[in-house]
């Protein structure tokens, strides 16, 4: 095996084993089953975002001043710490402190691990494979979910319990962390001495942030990003508009594994098509017309349309970000990469909000045709704000 596929194939085996452990997807039952309310688990959820948009920034210059593979791998030490605290203490208190763990765990890695696949690629003099390889990796956190849900229900089909798929899950971050411990160690472009202090961070914090809000080229990439990755949301109200229309359930869990579908075809195409922007903009504004169509039509029979939506949304982002990398400073990638994070966070607290105030009962359909028009307005900035790869040719 060729060192460039030994290095992709250990970042594919993180992303994967970073997702599948069977309790992922299925923390809230266990909070649940030990007396804790739904507005109680609700509020957690409130404190965990908060501790995230308030970390991200900071970590995110963290990130450029140590070495991304360690942030990363004690990262996934603090989640697996909250796993046991809430796993021990299945309490209102435990569960937050287990939600602060996780959150705090997101905040380090998000920034650190997009610029460590680049460093990493860039090290291999293969720094225009970003694009691919990111969309391969994105895959496969897919498909950690999918397969960590459907272990999880056949473990719980065999009367396992929930406790058992929890400490599975704690179990996993071992190989997930060995994973990222052992990619080749790549140099970190820093502008003065190489020992982290106060000082220096503030520095690297500050220079990451300019390089967003004085760079014109790089804010506007910024914002393009956010946008389309905070308005990533189509898939969780699936299920309710399925219900909505009178759909069975049977019918419904079709429609949610369509539009997931729809979101591999995407990672897909962006691992194998570069596009010029404006023809990304224009897949993406036809896809989320369509997907509003099928929205606003009515029968549940027309919902798989979303998957189109979904699938050219999940492209446009790849391809956005993977202009934005190219963009960006080494020495600051992560912290400019944590200001994208922190305004995507954003904007799917606001979009969660109007779906809220515009939905009609448990019917979701006029909050999110709102949010698919604002990708509309997206895909026209994406066409006008976001550079043409470099580096190569793109198609059409």
């Amino acid at each position: 095996m060729s060192p460039s596929t030994s290095v992709r194939a250990r970042m594919v085996v993180f992303a994967f084993l970073d997702e599948v452990g069977p309790l992922i997807t299925l923390h809230t039952l266990w909070f649940a089953d030990h007396g804790v309310s739904a507005g109680q688990i609700s509020a957690v959820f409130i404190l965990w975002a908060a501790v995230g948009l308030v970390l991200e920034v900071p970590s995110g210059a963290l990130a450029d001043r140590v070495d991304r593979r360690k942030l990363v791998a004690g990262a996934l030490v603090l989640r697996a710490l909250g796993f046991a605290v809430w796993l021990h203490w299945p309490t209102v208190a435990g569960v937050a402190v287990g939600a602060v763990l996780w959150a705090t765990q997101s905040a380090l890695a998000s920034g650190a691990w997009e610029a460590l696949i680049f460093d990493e690629l860039t090290a291999l003099g293969q720094q225009d494979d970003y694009q691919r390889t990111h969309a391969r990796i994105e895959q496969a956190s897919t498909a950690g979910i999918f397969v960590g849900t459907v272990v999880a229900w056949g473990l719980l089909q065999a009367d396992a319990s929930l406790a058992s798929l929890g400490w599975a899950t704690v179990a996993l971050h071992l190989p997930c962390w060995l994973a990222v411990r052992t990619l080749p160690a790549v140099p970190i472009a820093l502008d003065d001495d190489d020992e982290l202090s106060f000082a220096t961070w503030w520095r690297t914090l500050k220079a990451g942030v300019a390089q967003v809000t004085d760079r014109p080229p790089v804010a506007r990439l910024v914002v393009v990003a956010a946008a389309l990755g905070g308005l990533l949301l189509l898939d969780e109200y699936v299920p309710l508009l399925g219900r909505a229309r009178d759909a069975g359930d049977d019918q419904v869990a079709l429609l949610v594994l369509t539009v997931w579908l729809g979101g591999l075809l995407g990672s897909e195409a962006a691992a194998r098509l570069t596009w010029r922007s404006r023809a990304v903009a224009v897949a993406l504004f036809g896809g989320t017309t369509l997907a509003l169509g099928g929205l606003l039509a009515g029968p549940w029979w027309l919902l798989p349309s979303l998957a189109v939506g979904y699938a050219t949304q999940i492209f446009a982002w790849i391809s956005t970000d993977a202009r934005l990398q190219e963009q960006l400073d080494s020495a600051t990638r992560a912290t400019a990469t944590s200001v994208r994070e922190l305004l995507s966070n954003g904007v799917s607290m606001g979009i969660l909000a109007i779906v809220g105030l515009l939905s009609v009962g448990e019917d979701p359909t006029r909050g999110l045709g709102a949010m698919l028009l604002g990708i509309v307005v997206v895909a026209a900035l994406l066409g006008r704000w976001v550079p043409d790869p470099e580096g190569r040719d793109a198609t059409p």
